[in-house]
């Protein structure tokens, strides 16, 4: 079984997400011929979390939700309509993983959104980049040192020993340009 797990923006350009999930469904269309069994790990955030999830679905490709807090509290992230979606998610996912609450966080502190929420958040990033053998970035290439984003996480699965990155770059603020092709795959 190979395991991939995804981190990516939330804020996708809407002209652009049929390419990216093209893009998404090839790649696992490729991977599935390779292995017998993929299992995809995801927070089911809006954006790349969802659009990776549901491009599995489509392919019959089991998903973990790795939340990085309670259910309940997380899906306050969510205006009502994704809410729903999310709901749905979890329905459908084959387990569902809500990460402890970080060393000196409490279940207060994280349900304002503060740097503790952050913390959160990067827990259930690092522990998606830990169990997985693929770690599945749709992201903008942009560094920017925001705890628990998808940059810190890109980086900290970069600095292992070990690792595989797919990375499709993203635009967040205007449709395609010309360096938006295809995957990019690193591997040490």
């Amino acid at each position: 079984m190979i395991k991939i797990g995804i981190t990516g923006h939330r804020n996708l350009t809407e002209e652009c997400i049929p390419y990216y999930r093209d893009r998404v469904h090839e790649m696992l269309v490729k991977l599935q011929e390779k292995n017998e069994d993929i299992l995809v790990y995801s927070a089911l955030a809006d954006g790349a979390d969802r659009l990776v999830v549901e491009v599995a679905l489509e392919l019959d490709i089991e998903y973990v939700a790795v939340l990085p807090m309670s259910k309940d509290i997380y899906m306050t992230d969510y205006d009502i309509a994704s809410q729903l979606i999310y709901t749905k998610l979890l329905d459908d996912a084959s387990s569902v993983l809500e990460i402890p609450l970080v060393e000196n966080n409490s279940l207060s502190s994280i349900v304002d959104y503060s740097k503790e929420r952050d913390l959160q958040y990067e827990a259930a990033g690092l522990y998606i980049s830990d169990h997985c053998d693929i770690l599945m970035a749709l992201w903008d290439g942009e560094y920017t040192q925001l705890k628990g984003g998808t940059s810190e996480i890109v980086k900290y699965h970069l600095s292992k020993r070990h690792y595989l990155l797919y990375h499709l770059l993203v635009s967040r603020i205007n449709g395609l340009t010309k360096d938006m092709v295809e995957f990019k795959i690193y591997e040490q």
